[in-house]
């Protein structure tokens, strides 16, 4: 929960950087995987690379005056919107999300896959049914048997490593044609 001071200085923090950068939209506010006290400010990224630029140094600067005179870390972590991937999936009351780092390794994740399989391509991202905090980043099955097997074995020792690195459980899973035209 964010006490009332800390929020006060997100609204301020973000009405800053809105007013310099009008582009760019508020997604959502988390707390930090490495420190609860710390928050990340996820907005969507400007679309012009020199923009997300010019935001991140921006932002940079705002963010250190805030640290220094109040003592808060706040991150602005800017991302770029993926229409594919499912970022709320409602089970009951609970509704789980991607938090923007899930979203950088899933990225991570697809970019290095798609260097050795450039046929492949990311059909959805979903939250496993065995457990909603695990990611299933559903891509396109390769035409041929060998080739899959390939894919999942190298997208498996990927995936170790965010697991091991990061504590994140992204795991990748080639669907079928029928599963990637309901998408």
């Amino acid at each position: 929960m964010i006490i009332s001071k800390k929020q006060e200085l997100v609204e301020e923090l973000f009405k800053n950087i809105k007013v310099r950068f009008p582009e760019v939209e508020l997604i959502n506010v988390t707390h930090s995987p490495e420190d609860p006290n710390d928050l990340w400010i996820n907005i969507t990224a400007p679309e012009d690379e020199d923009r997300e630029i010019a935001l991140t140094e921006y932002a940079s600067e705002l963010e250190t005056d805030i640290l220094l005179k109040f003592g808060v870390l706040l991150m602005i972590m800017p991302t770029r919107h993926h229409p594919q991937i499912n970022t709320e999936r409602t089970n009951g009351i609970i509704s789980h999300k991607i938090n923007f780092k899930q979203k950088e390794l899933i990225d991570y994740l697809l970019k290095r896959v798609q260097e050795k399989f450039p046929e492949v391509e990311l059909v959805k991202v979903d939250h496993s049914a065995e457990d909603p905090n695990d990611l299933w980043v559903k891509v396109t099955k390769p035409e041929n048997e060998d080739r899959e097997f390939e894919l999942l074995e190298f997208a498996s020792e990927i995936s170790t490593d965010i697991l091991v690195e990061y504590g994140y459980s992204i795991m990748m899973m080639p669907t079928s044609n029928q599963e990637t035209e309901a998408a």
